[in-house]
């Protein structure tokens, strides 16, 4: 959770006067005086008609309901690490991010939630809690302690479900090795306890037999283990199975010539939710210490099937291509759009590169994915789909996959100055934001 509280300490100064209203209560306050009031802040984005997020409804009002027995056990237990100033203020306080700008839906989702909502011109806070906390899906519920700005949980939905009084809360993070720890199936149906793993890269697989696409992947992605095994023989994978019954993990482990954590075994559902796996086959790259340097490795298995760049480390500039092109969808990204010829090489490598290293700053997951997009034809594409094919080259933007939105610079002569002009004016919330064209964002 450390980037999480990171880039979240790091927005709150632009964040804390957005409003927050709640028509139940008719009361009206800030995100800041929010957390000046409780112990925790909760942040829920919601979706208009999701069936998911209705059916999350109700786990949220039976947990809210527990909240003087929840604020009984915090203050009685000795891991509170809120101040004592802390103890005497309500537990938490439930926020509701909406995804709609229609002011007639909002209102009618407003009056029937029980819950504070971020008021709907405050568009800048959302589009930026959605980057902070990489929401694509609702519901999403992310819980941040007050007193320290640190991020408990980026996405604890399933902590609501299945701790309805709270009994966990507030459900700080906890590190991968506690989590991992315990015995693991090998290939010829030994046992091999994780503590006796050799000391290397690793790779947790998230995949089910019934997933036709995850099927396809394992068999793509054990030619890619075995090569990259040859170079890295102390490199293991972890199969964390989101099988739905034994028989089928069973079936599909058999055929895995890595480790993999037990059926029923409650660990591969606990990791799945602290790095946020949404959906399978997801690789997850993980260096020695078992820090995680790459959620991409699906993508990354496709692209180099013969293992020679691994471990995969992220590269402070990527090229945009066939292959590269998914992070669009994944990440927050600043491409370089250019005709590909040696000039525009000549200044990518000049100006463009020393920027991006600047913000990249060795971070494993940086917040903003830098790209140059030269000759190949996908660039072609992506500018068409994003209604930018008639605006003149160079051309820099910045791709919001989150909110769905892009941040196109309009200066004609595009230099190292203004990259650094244009980000920090994204920084400071000065861009004008441009949806997706709607009908083309699934051809990205």
């Amino acid at each position: 959770m450390e980037q999480y509280s990171s880039r979240f300490s790091a927005a709150f100064d632009s964040m804390k006067d957005a409003v927050v209203t709640s028509r139940n209560k008719k009361a009206k306050s800030t995100i800041g005086e929010l957390f000046e009031q409780h112990q925790f802040v909760a942040f829920y984005f919601y979706r208009d008609r999701s069936t998911l997020c209705q059916a999350f409804n109700d786990h949220l009002c039976r947990f809210v309901a527990s909240e003087q027995e929840i604020s009984e056990r915090l203050q009685n237990s000795e891991s509170n690490s809120a101040e004592s100033t802390c103890d005497k203020k309500p537990v938490f306080v439930v926020v509701c991010i909406f995804s709609t700008e229609d002011k007639a839906s909002f209102q009618k989702l407003a009056a029937k939630l029980p819950w504070f909502v971020l008021e709907r011109t405050e568009s800048r806070a959302r589009e930026k809690l959605m980057r902070i906390f990489r929401v694509r899906r609702a519901p999403c519920f992310s819980l941040i302690e007050c007193v320290n700005k640190s991020v408990c949980a980026a996405d604890c939905c399933k902590d609501v479900q299945e701790d309805p009084t709270g009994t966990e809360f507030p459900w700080r993070p906890k590190n991968i090795t506690d989590v991992m720890n315990g015995e693991l199936l090998c290939e010829d149906g030994t046992k091999k306890h994780f503590d006796t793993l050799p000391k290397g890269m690793k790779g947790v697989l998230f995949a089910a037999q019934w997933c036709p696409p995850c099927r396809t992947f394992v068999s793509k992605l054990k030619e890619t283990y075995k090569k990259i095994k040859l170079t890295h023989s102390s490199f293991e994978i972890v199969y964390c199975s989101h099988d739905r019954t034994e028989q089928g993990f069973k079936k599909f482990s058999s055929q895995m010539p890595w480790l993999a954590i037990p059926f029923y075994d409650p660990r591969s559902s606990l990791l799945a939710k602290m790095f946020r796996v949404q959906e399978i086959p997801a690789l997850l790259i993980f260096n020695e210490d078992w820090r995680l340097i790459n959620r991409h490795g699906k993508f990354e298995v496709q692209a180099d099937p013969l293992g020679k760049e691994f471990p995969w480390y992220p590269r402070s500039v990527i090229e945009l291509t066939e292959k590269t092109s998914f992070y669009l969808r994944e990440d927050l990204s600043l491409v370089l759009f250019t005709e590909g010829t040696s000039i525009d090489l000549t200044f990518a490598q000049t100006f463009f590169l020393p920027i991006a290293e600047e913000h990249f700053n060795d971070q494993y997951e940086p917040e903003i994915v830098f790209f140059y997009a030269g000759d190949d034809p996908v660039c072609d594409r992506i500018l068409e789909v994003f209604g930018l094919s008639d605006l003149p080259l160079p051309l820099l933007c910045i791709v919001d996959p989150f909110s769905e939105s892009l941040y196109v610079c309009d200066h004609p002569n595009v230099s190292g100055e203004i990259i650094r002009i244009f980000i920090n004016k994204f920084r400071q919330d000065e861009l004008v934001a441009k949806p997706f064209p709607k009908p083309n964002t699934s051809n990205v």
